[in-house]
């Protein structure tokens, strides 16, 4: 599965996700998710909260998502 599909099932199960417990879910090293969450970040409406990835509209991440795979 595509790392940003797994990533768009994760933010649909939680708005406020620790950044570890996706790097694990990614199986990413935390360098490696940190450079793919500022890849992602151009598209999809996250933020970086310490160590807390928070989506605060959770509908408009999914639907970037949704977007984004559809094209």
């Amino acid at each position: 599965m595509d790392l940003l599909r797994k990533f768009q099932k994760i933010i649909k199960m939680a708005s406020r996700v620790k950044k570890n417990d996706v790097a694990e879910a990614l199986g990413l090293p935390d360098e490696e998710l940190f450079v793919k969450l500022m890849d992602w970040s151009d598209q999809f409406p996250f933020k970086i909260d310490g160590d807390m990835i928070v989506v605060d509209d959770s509908a408009g991440f999914v639907n970037a998502l949704d977007r984004q795979f559809a094209a």
